[in-house]
């Protein structure tokens, strides 16, 4: 465990990605080696700033890994080239669980379609701020494709919450929402 999170045990790190082909980072089975020894639960990754792609042929072992131990991938929209790509991935990857961060208000043409298809794809709360979209959501995919997120510390936590607060949905599902949701995701990491 990171020396900053020892004294923290309700707190879980989130590591940062690479593909591992360049040696810059390790191999798929070395990194869960280290994840484990970390107790790191959740990941994310930096496609576009990092400068790869989401191909098979470059991140699939590293894919493979996270599915197999069940590990969510937090990925900001922002972060991935096209739809295209990140269809490709839920198709081959159909356990990897993808949580889509910082939506914006618009993405709801191409992300209710991939909603549709794969329960492996889930939406952090803060960015998509849409009229009436967490409620929608809940209709359509279901309560437990939403994790709360606030952006902080760039972000205040108040819009965060008044998303849920206010949503025209039972207090069971705004609890699920607000912390249930992640918390069975996070159960369910397999290292």
């Amino acid at each position: 465990m990171p020396d900053e999170l020892k004294n923290h045990p309700k707190l879980s790190g989130t590591w940062v990605l690479l593909p591992h082909h360049t040696g810059e980072f390790p191999t798929p089975a070395e990194l869960k080696d280290q994840l484990r020894a970390s107790n790191i639960k959740t990941v994310t990754m930096y496609p576009k700033d990092h400068m790869y792609n989401l191909y098979e042929w470059v991140c699939g072992d590293l894919f493979d890994m996270l599915e197999e131990c069940n590990i969510p991938l937090f990925i900001n929209h922002d972060q991935i080239i096209n739809y295209k790509d990140l269809h490709e991935v839920l198709n081959c990857h159909p356990k990897l669980r993808i949580i889509l961060t910082d939506l914006h208000y618009n993405t709801g043409r191409n992300l209710y379609p991939l909603l549709d298809k794969f329960n492996n794809l889930f939406i952090e709360t803060i960015g998509f701020k849409v009229h009436g979209g967490i409620e929608d959501v809940c209709r359509k995919f279901g309560t437990g494709r939403l994790v709360f997120g606030t952006c902080a510390p760039v972000y205040s936590g108040g819009a965060a919450v008044a998303m849920i607060t206010y949503a025209q949905i039972s207090d069971d599902e705004k609890c699920m929402i607000a912390s249930g949701n992640l918390e069975r995701l996070l159960k369910e990491v397999r290292l």
